[in-house]
């Protein structure tokens, strides 16, 4: 396998989400189940016994909640590792959910995990009801959309594009596939590209020789338009600024 670079600036292209696969609503429903428990309990009881069930089962819906999140992406193999390891920073580190309202449910995690103490004030548990339903809310379609891959395509010109695919099970292993022009490759390591370890490699024109006459003619634009476009695969290597760029733009076109 043998490394090209490729010009970053198309990290600024046009990105957009290239297939999903949908689960059921029902896969959620279990949290939401946890969670109008905990408001049904509040909104007829205000007694110390009462309050801690509130917490209780707050707690279990955002535990569960945090449970699928990383049964789906694997946070806990992510190469980006913050200082926290827990998946609340992986959620912060990639835009999931802003920094308040993760150290809003930290702060809230803590306080039952590791303070024995009697449960917070009614009101307080308002606020937890609250925090616990904006949790859920903002990261349902992590859930339930599972995207494929993103499709980065050339604002000018759609014939030169790139598909990024994250293996997330499999260690947050990245492939990419598309068409460039010459122009926007090296094969020697160039300031301000990225390495990628190529599987294929191959000219338009390369393509073209191997068609007959009449399936030049429906040769499809995913293929470039001058014969020297290079068509591509294979992995980016060694450059996790631009690799974080990727995998922050596939969360954001889920939200």
């Amino acid at each position: 396998m043998e490394n090209i670079w490729i010009n970053k600036k198309i990290l600024k292209w046009d990105i957009m989400s290239e297939g999903a696969d949908i689960n059921p609503a029902s896969s959620i429903q279990r949290t939401y189940e946890l969670w109008q428990h905990a408001s049904d309990i509040l909104t007829k009881h205000s007694t110390k016994d009462y309050l801690s069930d509130v917490i209780s089962n707050l707690n279990k819906a955002i535990g569960l909640r945090i449970k699928m999140l990383n049964e789906t992406y694997y946070f806990d193999k992510s190469p980006f590792k913050t200082k926290d390891k827990k998946i609340y920073k992986q959620l912060e580190y990639f835009e999931i959910v802003r920094p308040k309202l993760i150290n809003e449910i930290r702060a809230f995690r803590n306080d039952i995990e590791h303070k024995d103490q009697i449960p917070p004030s009614y009101k307080k548990c308002q606020d937890f009801l609250e925090i616990c339903w904006y949790f859920l809310r903002a990261t349902d379609l992590y859930i339930i959309y599972i995207k494929d891959s993103l499709l980065i395509t050339n604002p000018v010109d759609d014939n030169y594009h790139l598909g990024f695919k994250i293996d997330f099970k499999n260690g947050w292993i990245n492939s990419i596939h598309g068409c460039l022009e010459p122009s926007q490759i090296s094969t020697s390591e160039t300031l301000g590209f990225i390495k990628v370890a190529v599987e294929k490699f191959i000219t338009r024109q390369q393509i073209l020789d191997k068609l007959s006459p009449e399936e030049k003619k429906n040769a499809s634009h995913y293929i470039g338009k001058n014969p020297e476009d290079i068509i591509l695969s294979g992995q980016i290597l060694d450059d996790k600024e631009s690799f974080q760029i990727l995998v922050k733009q596939y969360f954001k076109t889920i939200a």
